[in-house]
């Protein structure tokens, strides 16, 4: 699972996410779709996590591997 799906899985899934954000369904789900979540709807979301008491670390928007990975080419 992407790290998108993962954090809209913890926030209670696609409709409840974009219910608590206030989007359409069909935003939250292509986010969910593409495995992103765009940056600058990201501080939403923490804001919503913590809204609706479910703990939520900007970290988990990020894949660890992919710096590394990154990092290596420019290298």
């Amino acid at each position: 699972m992407s790290r998108a799906g993962a954090i809209i899985q913890k926030l209670g899934g696609t409709r409840a996410l974009a219910a608590v954000l206030r989007l359409p369904v069909s935003t939250v789900q292509s986010w969910k779709s593409c495995g992103v979540i765009p940056a600058r709807q990201q501080e939403a979301v923490l804001e919503a996590a913590a809204r609706i008491k479910v703990p939520l670390e900007p970290a988990e928007f990020f894949d660890p591997g992919a710096v590394k990975r990154a990092s290596g080419r420019a290298a």
